[in-house]
């Protein structure tokens, strides 16, 4: 397992520098960049990762992200965030539309056939 932190976090750093997680990427570049891993890291990844770790952003966005929007639990209305498919307040599993890869609140799932096509098939996670 110590010989995949390496690429492990080069990859997290690459993929939050892509995605705009500004302060993400610095906490896992400044983690590569700490002098056991230094060594390890490859030579073309090392200049981007390094640039990262120098030049986090303006205060503001390397200190704050967005946090994920929340929807309503479709059993209990408690606040559950978008991308979670189970709901931390009732435990229960969210069933979401596999075409679109979103939930509703309530049980009137018709209310998910608004994007012009028919969605017939429901995934119970």
């Amino acid at each position: 397992m110590t010989t995949d932190v390496v690429p492990i976090l080069t990859s997290t750093v690459i993929e939050c520098s892509r995605a705009g997680l500004k302060a993400s990427a610095f906490s896992y570049a400044a983690m590569l960049m700490r002098p056991e891993y230094r060594s390890q890291v490859d030579p073309r990844y090392s200049r981007k990762i390094e640039a990262v770790v120098r030049k986090p952003g303006s205060k503001l966005s390397a200190t704050t992200e967005e946090e994920e929007p929340n929807s309503p639990c479709p059993y209990c209305d408690g606040p559950v965030p978008e991308t979670e498919l189970n709901c931390m307040h009732c435990k229960n599993s969210i069933p979401f539309c596999i075409a679109t890869v979103s939930y509703k609140s309530g049980f009137g799932w018709i209310d998910f056939f608004e994007g012009g096509f028919l969605c017939g098939v429901w995934w119970f996670y």
